[in-house]
Order: C-alpha cells, then sequence, then structure tokens
C-alpha cells in the first residue's frame, strides 16, 4: 500500500495560485501473511467427537517512508517486523442418549491457544498535521542507515508493543427443542501480554497502549432461542418468527 498527504494550503498564496507542491508526507507499508491449517473431526464413540484444529501463521510488515518535503534524513523512519504463531485447538463434544425433556442435549469442553500482533498505530501513528514531523515510531532502538557520508533514514528495531497470547478454556451445555433452544457457557481465558489501554493520551488526544504482564477474563454466558410459531398456541403463525435472549456475566 502507498500512503500520502497533500498539501492543502500555503502561507503567502491565495488557494487558487498555480504552484507546484509535494506530497507532505509518503510512506509505503507492505504486508504480507500467510497461513496453514488442519482441522480434523473424529468420531470416538459412545456419543462422544473429538475436534483438533492446528493453525500456523506467518505475518511480515514493512514500513518505508520516502524523502519528501520536510522528510528527510533523520526525519525518514523504516522498520520491518515478523511474527509466527501457532494456534492449536482442541475439544470433546458428548451427545447425551436419548432425548432428555423432549430434545437433544450435549456436553462439551475446548481448549485453544491464540495470538495477535500489534496494530498498525501500536507501531506507528500515521500523520495528521505538521506537528507530526519528527514523531518516532514506537520501538525501542533506532540505528541510522547512511549511504556515503549521507544520512538516508532511521531504521527500527525491537517493538515496544509485543504480540499478545490466550489460552482459552470453555465447557457448556446446549439443549434443542422443537421450538426452544437453551445454552450455558463457561469461559476462562489467561492473556499474556494483552495489548491494553494503559489510561493515558499522547499528543493527539489517543489512547496509548501497552502491554499487560498476565490477565484474566472469566464469565458465564446464558442463551435462549424460540421459534414462536412452534410454541403451543402460536401454530398458526406464518413465516419463521424467532426470538433471541443471550446474557452474560464477566
Amino acid at each position: 500500500s502507498r500512503h500520502w498527504g497533500d498539501l492543502q494550503t500555503v502561507a503567502g498564496f491565495t488557494t487558487d495560485a498555480v504552484i507546484y507542491l509535494p506530497p507532505y508526507h509518503e510512506y509505503t507499508g507492505d504486508k504480507t501473511a500467510w497461513s496453514v491449517y488442519a482441522n480434523e473431526q473424529y468420531a470416538i464413540g459412545w456419543g462422544l467427537t473429538a475436534l483438533v484444529d492446528l493453525q500456523f501463521q506467518h505475518k511480515d510488515y514493512d514500513f518505508f517512508q520516502q524523502a519528501t518535503g520536510n522528510f528527510q534524513g533523520a526525519l525518514r523512519n523504516r522498520y520491518q517486523v515478523d511474527y509466527d504463531f501457532f494456534n492449536p485447538k482442541g475439544g470433546l463434544y458428548w451427545r447425551a442418549p436419548g432425548t432428555p425433556a423432549g430434545g437433544e442435549l450435549g456436553l462439551y469442553g475446548h481448549f485453544g491457544i491464540a495470538h495477535r500482533e500489534p496494530a498498525d498505530a501500536e507501531l506507528f501513528d500515521a500523520w495528521s498535521d505538521a506537528s507530526d514531523l519528527g514523531a518516532r515510531p514506537l520501538f525501542a532502538t533506532g540505528t541510522p542507515y547512511y549511504i556515503g557520508n549521507e544520512l538516508q533514514y532511521i531504521y527500527w528495531t525491537d517493538p515496544l508493543v509485543e504480540p499478545e497470547s490466550v489460552r482459552n478454556y470453555e465447557a457448556g451445555a446446549a439443549w434443542r427443542g422443537g421450538a426452544l433452544s437453551l445454552a450455558l457457557n463457561g469461559y476462562l481465558m489467561e492473556f499474556e501480554h494483552e495489548i491494553v489501554d494503559y489510561g493515558a493520551l499522547n499528543d493527539e488526544g489517543q489512547g496509548v497502549r501497552g502491554n499487560a504482564d498476565l490477565t484474566l477474563h472469566r464469565g458465564l454466558e446464558v442463551g435462549l432461542t424460540a421459534l414462536l410459531n412452534r410454541l403451543p398456541g402460536m401454530e398458526d403463525m406464518t413465516g419463521r418468527h424467532q426470538f433471541e435472549l443471550a446474557f452474560a456475566r464477566s
């Protein structure tokens, strides 16, 4: 992708003056991502079904600020970051025999690991006005890059915001009848380096974000779905009329 910002006005010139204005800023942000996965469901027997999902992800970003206007030398920035994630998931589902309460009852448990890389704004805020001249990417180390004796740009390494990871545990029960469906689900999510708001604002009034060492999310979810035209006394309703109610407590 290519991004640039155009100058709209120049002090001392009328708005209809014909003058050459170079872009205020210009940069390229190239992203490459690929993944491979394997997914398998296997009927063990006795109503048990096993699910295994294995995924590997690779992502790399290449940010390069072009030389234009006042963005020259030490005011140009470049960084390249890449991430490799392995996201395994697995679970068991058991269907109870018979038709409890006239419907189908299932119990399940799942476990999974997932990752997320920092967003663009958590590596470098995009420009909005002239006050951004000299803004630094959110990296710990900047290395000057020269051609001969001329400084070309600063190459940044060691991002301040790290990828986050989560271990997710879930267990629940689901019952489905002809007109009603009920679901109860509990979850526990253990984050490492979760990307969170720090509660402060930067110079542009935007939230400052970073990593928390360890955070815990847990909750309970309850859901109810009803097909109204299948309920007693409402069979004369035409079409499909569905009512859903969900409640979550974290």
